[in-house]
């Protein structure tokens, strides 16, 4: 209801008041009620006798006014009160005796005011009030005791009985409930509102809120996802002023705390919260004895699955025994012979130790985890194999002492000497001549032998495969007695590189070795200080000349080896080698098929500069030098330098694919430690001339002299087939 309504409503009632002068005369001690607009209630008090009241009001429309005031002797009471339209005016007063009571009221409209004093005597009091609707102002000098309804009936207010009540626009005292204009006291009764309305409550973080009623009394259900808990109230009650009780609540993510640690193994979390993992892992030597390694942060708070356990690992150690022997190990475990499997912890360090049977020789370890000869020794983390393998003791191999003609009767004469000198030196078995004839090959005369050593105990070769392809250990220059025949003592053969007989090139077989021939007959031979075909093959001997005989025992089928030595490495350059690029160009070539080949260091070429030896460029006093199968070459270092004769000549590649026999290899002067000239080095490795040369040797040779100057300054500078002799730094 606007402004305009109240007024017309006010100014309505109080034309009814006036005309019909309704009056209640009270008899002495009553009251006297003047009533004014419809609805309203205006009551003001007027002068009364001893325990007399007054009530009397008036209803003034626009611009009217009441003045009202009564002298209340002892125990009087004035009730004043004016109910005033827009611009409105009540101006009341009462004077108060001792005792004296003055009460004021009024409901003033939009607009209105109210304007109330009372002088207080001894102990008096003026309560005075007005409720006020939009726009209204009370100004009360006294107390104001006021009594008012709300749009939904809320009970008056009284004070010591005396009703003091006035309503403004709408009559309401609850802000948040609906409005609506009403003018009165108790003549026309409160307007009813709608009940509060908390509305939806905000949706909850990481959980749920459930709220099917949101108006009073309406309760709101709060709950987290999993792996989330709840902090604060659960629950929240929609409240009459329209707001839900407490505050909200709060999810936070669950969590599981530190992940225990393990004994002999190692933790690691992705964090600790609700579905994060913590993944074990056992320290080297130990395992998992418990299926599950991954443990997850739960929605309860705690770790799935139990802890992890990492107990010490154990691996299995196998023996593979080829031939007749023993293999024991420390710790105890292999006895093989009867058992040749055990288990150990982890990390453990096991040696094992082989023992061969009657009649039979230890040929080496076979393994990832050991080679060679010796001792086995290795920590154990894996499962391992090892192979050991027993044979019967190889066969031996010399050269003979003495020096025969061809003429010996055939083969069986040359088996016939092998046998005396073998007999004589104490050397059992059945010996057989390398001799080839055209009936019969030297290389099949051996068939169903394997395994060949010197006297001295060095190996020569393991198969005929090898002895067919010049792949020899060590050369066969030892007699039946022991004795080193030093370099390049000639042997008959008759024999080609590959074991069958040479007869190709002029060369005979001395009438199958029962004649001198012709003045112009030759016949192959070889030397015995070669580790190459060149063994076999060196070059022509007259049938007329005298040579030594190679013989083979035949009586076993047994395997040799070799103990690497420890030291750096030489090789020959697989790829040959042009001058003309200077020196520096010949150190790549070794350093590149040495890394190809994953040896170790730096590498330089074995050649003279101009005005320096070649052995200036390498330092003698470290290791020796091995070759890359890891026999070494020479005692020392030094020694490399300065012997006459190598144990074996380093006329192997650098992967140890081939042999060289007697392939050149440059060297640029006479020794390796004479300084290299231009006449003798292609003018200091710059030259590619077919003009100029220098010197060479025989890769495959153990004496020195031939391995560096096989050929003095005869090879042209711009050869294409020479190599490279190259020494690790």
């Amino acid at each position: 209801m606007n402004r305009m309504k109240v007024f017309m409503v006010v100014a309505a009632s109080f034309a009814a008041a006036c005309s019909s002068g309704i009056t209640d005369a009270p008899a002495p001690g009553g009251s006297t009620r003047t009533g004014g607009g419809s609805g309203g209630a205006t009551r003001s008090g007027g002068a009364i006798g001893s325990g007399g009241t007054t009530n009397s009001g008036g209803a003034i429309g626009s611009g009217g006014t009441t003045n009202s005031g009564g002298a209340i002797g002892s125990g009087g009471t004035s009730k004043l009160g004016g109910a005033i339209g827009s611009g409105g005016t009540t101006n009341s007063g009462g004077a108060i005796g001792s005792g004296g009571t003055s009460k004021l009221g009024g409901a003033i409209g939009s607009g209105g005011t109210t304007n109330s004093g009372g002088a207080i005597g001894s102990g008096g009091t003026t309560n005075s009030g007005g409720a006020i609707g939009s726009g209204g102002t009370t100004s009360s000098g006294g107390t104001a005791l006021v009594g008012g309804r709300d749009a939904g009936g809320a009970p008056e207010a009284r004070d010591g009985g005396l009703l003091l009540d006035g309503l403004g626009t709408g009559g309401s005292t609850n802000p948040d409930a609906p409005a609506d204009m009403a003018v009165g006291g108790q003549g026309g009764g409160p307007e009813v509102g709608s009940p509060a309305d908390c509305h939806a409550p905000p949706a909850l973080v990481n959980g749920l809120v459930s709220a099917p009623v949101t108006t009073l009394g309406g309760v709101a259900t709060y709950g987290c996802n999993p792996g989330y808990a709840l902090v604060g109230s659960p629950t929240r009650t929609c409240q009459a002023n329209g707001t839900w009780s407490g505050t909200p609540p709060t999810c936070v993510s669950v969590a599981c705390g530190v992940p225990p640690a393990i004994a002999n193994g190692s933790v690691v979390a992705t964090a600790v919260t609700y579905g994060s993992t913590a993944t074990y892992t056992c320290s080297t030597g130990y395992s998992f004895s418990t299926a599950t390694t991954t443990r997850t942060c739960q929605a309860d708070g705690t770790w799935s699955t139990p802890v992890p356990v990492c107990a010490p690992q154990t691996l299995t150690l196998t023996i593979n025994k080829v031939g007749t022997g023993t293999v024991a190990s420390t710790p105890a475990g292999i006895t093989c012979g009867a058992v040749c499997q055990a288990t150990f912890a982890a990390g453990t360090v096991v040696s094992l130790t082989a023992t061969p049977g009657a009649n039979q020789t230890f040929t080496g370890w076979d393994s990832t985890a050991c080679a060679g000869m010796g001792t086995c020794s290795f920590t154990l983390t894996i499962n391992t194999v090892v192979r050991a393998s027993f044979s019967p003791p190889p066969n031996i191999m010399f050269t003979t002492s003495t020096t025969q003609t061809p003429v010996l009767g055939g083969p069986s004469g040359g088996d016939t000497i092998c046998a005396t000198l073998a007999a004589s030196a104490g050397l059992s078995g059945t010996y057989k001549a390398w001799l080839s004839t055209s009936t019969v090959n030297a290389i099949s005369r051996l068939a169903g032998a394997s395994g060949w050593v010197r006297t001295d105990g060095k190996p020569v070769v393991n198969s005929l495969a090898d002895l067919a392809r010049g792949r020899l250990l060590y050369p066969p220059r030892f007699d039946e007695l022991g004795n080193d025949l030093g370099a390049d003592p000639v042997v008959m053969t008759g024999t080609a590189t590959d074991g069958t007989v040479q007869t190709t090139y002029g060369y005979t077989t001395c009438s199958d070795f029962t004649s001198t021939g012709a003045m112009a007959d030759i016949l192959s031979s070889g030397y015995a200080s070669a580790s190459s075909d060149m063994f076999t093959a060196a070059g022509p001997m007259a049938c007329s000349s005298k040579a030594r005989l190679y013989c083979f025992g035949v009586d076993r089928q047994a395997q040799v080896a070799v103990t690497p030595a420890v030291g750096r490495y030489a090789f020959v350059s697989h790829s040959a080698w042009t001058p003309g690029g200077r020196i520096d160009s010949a150190d790549t070539l070794c350093q590149q098929e040495a890394s190809a080949a994953a040896l170790p260091g730096t590498y330089k070429a074995l050649l003279a500069p101009t005005g320096a030896s070649a052995s200036s460029r390498f330092d003698t006093s470290g290791l020796p030098w091995i070759r890359a199968d890891g026999i070494l070459i020479a005692p020392t270092a030094a020694a490399f330098f300065s012997t006459t004769l190598f144990d074996v000549p380093p006329n192997i590649t650098a992967d140890g694919s081939l042999y060289f026999s007697d392939d050149e290899v440059w060297s640029g002067a006479a020794t390796p430690t004479t300084a290299g000239k231009g006449a003798s080095n292609c003018t200091n490795w710059l030259s590619n001339s077919a003009a100029t040369f220098a010197a060479s040797g025989a890769a495959g040779d153990t004496a020195t002299n031939s391995f560096f100057n096989m050929w003095p300054a005869t090879v042209a500078c711009n050869a294409v087939y020479a190599h490279l002799a190259c020494l690790q730094e």
